[in-house]
């Protein structure tokens, strides 16, 4: 190791998750424009992990590298920073791979007796490191916790996003007091954000009475919510900034605070009609009050009424708006700009009563935004949100539900009781897959399969109409 290494101790309490932070460690030294990239070679020798998986539809048939993540010493990727109750997982960071191991023999000696971890930040196309970071995390006496690789307990790093919404790598930690022991309780941490080339983005230490539990959302901390707002901390410098909570705990749509909709009476004897709000003001945005529905719902309505309408997430700025007539069970899908609702595009029409819950949806965007595949209450539709084009629907009782799709084309799908992928653009079967893979932002995904880690090439569109 490096001599510029420094190790922060991480301390978890009740069920606190802990991560912690070291820099400068291994073949990745620190340079005046970030860590050089390691010398280290990825694993792909004859001795390496062998992939034996059923071949992916998105990806090429044979990895260009692969790395073990399980036995001694055990790896495993990071969870999210914008959830820390969720147990789900995270590899990938722009056109990186993160994985964090747990260096064997640490925490061997019981309560007080820390567990250390190394995080590391490989070149997606290379498995070369960039750079590395060693966190060390104690057991707090008064709770007898262990944290680490436990089973539904997260592990030292996080992945979420930055400022801009770019790709970042969160590490959590916690000082300990000159004098205290290694397990002693503290009520502040360090928050630390890195882009996938290992560059600092900022860092601010919080305190708080748990204060390792919080969420990140986009480079911020989410402090103590009190009865309307939201609290948050921006990593790296500057005021809190108070954000309006949503109404029954919904989730926000769109990129950083987001925004929420809410219906309200309208007055003058028309109904209700949908208002859209700025987390970050509070404010409402834009109605549907004064806008015109689609022809055809307009056709079905109530005269003087307004039309019923449902905002639904889609990606980037945008977001769907979904028009229902009164005189029958169609909806048509429309595209809107969040910040303005400008109304970008008429899509599809299904033949649903309006009566969705959120459990009902679901909305896979392609990686460069051009196509959707949209379920609402069971009914499933590809189409292009910038034309509103549609391009196919699934054949009569063939029950699909979609679950992502690939930089080149492929849909992921739960086709009970099977898994399948399908031509994205035209709806036509493809291979089964075993998982859904995790693509980098250069052209790459990764795939668990036996205790390791493969990474392959991004598969190119499938033919059209060919299985």
């Amino acid at each position: 190791m490096t001599k510029d290494k420094h190790v922060l101790l991480v301390i978890a309490s009740g069920t606190v998750l802990a991560l912690g932070l070291t820099t400068g460690c291994g073949p990745a030294e620190k340079t005046a424009s970030g860590p050089a990239p390691a010398t280290a070679q990825p694993s792909t020798s004859a001795k390496g992990p062998v992939y034996a998986g059923l071949p992916d539809p998105g990806l090429q048939g044979r990895p260009v590298w692969a790395r073990a993540i399980s036995g001694a010493p055990r790896t495993v990727c990071p969870g999210p920073a914008e959830d820390t109750k969720t147990t789900a997982t995270r590899c990938v960071l722009g056109d990186a791979v993160v994985l964090t191991e747990e260096v064997p023999g640490s925490g061997a000696g019981g309560e007080g007796e820390p567990q250390r971890f190394i995080t590391r930040l490989l070149d997606a196309a290379t498995g070369k490191q960039r750079a590395e970071y060693e966190s060390v995390m104690s057991v707090v006496p008064s709770s007898g916790l262990r944290t680490g690789f436990n089973e539904g307990s997260s592990s030292p790093s996080a992945v979420g996003r930055w400022k801009d919404g770019s790709p970042a790598l969160l590490i959590r930690s916690q000082p300990v007091p000159a004098g205290a022991s290694a397990g002693q309780d503290s009520s502040s941490a360090v928050y630390t954000m890195y882009s996938p080339a290992g560059e600092k983005l900022g860092s601010s230490e919080v305190k708080n009475e748990h204060p390792l539990a919080l969420p990140v959302v986009d480079g911020f901390v989410q402090l103590d919510e009190e009865s309307e707002k939201l609290t948050y901390r921006p990593i790296g410098g500057g005021a809190d900034i108070p954000v309006t909570r949503i109404p029954g705990g919904d989730q926000p749509i769109g990129p950083g605070f987001g925004h929420y909709a809410e219906k309200k009476d309208d007055h003058d004897g028309k109904g209700r009609y949908l208002a859209v709000i700025d987390r970050l003001t509070g404010k409402e945005t834009w109605t549907t009050r004064e806008m015109t529905p689609p022809p055809s719902v307009a056709a079905e309505g109530r005269s003087g009424k307004h039309a019923d309408t449902e905002l639904r997430p889609l990606s980037g700025n945008r977001a769907i708006l979904l028009w229902h007539a009164q005189a029958s069970d169609a909806t048509v899908m429309t595209t809107v700009d969040l910040a303005t609702g400008r109304r970008v595009a008429d899509g599809p029409s299904i033949d649903l009563a309006l009566t969705l819950t959120r459990t009902d949806d679901r909305t896979v965007v392609s990686p460069d935004g051009r196509t959707a595949v949209s379920q609402f209450g069971g009914k499933v539709v590809a189409w292009e949100p910038e034309t509103g084009r549609e391009l196919w629907r699934p054949q009569a009782g063939q029950d699909l539900r979609p679950m992502a799709q690939s930089p080149g084309g492929v849909l992921y799908a739960e086709q009970s009781p099977d898994t399948k992928g399908f031509n994205a653009l035209t709806g036509a079967p493809l291979s089964p897959y075993r998982e859904i893979p995790e693509f980098t932002s250069n052209g790459y995904g990764t795939v668990q399969d036996d205790g390791n880690l493969f990474v392959f090439r991004t598969a190119p569109s499938p033919a059209e109409g060919k299985s």
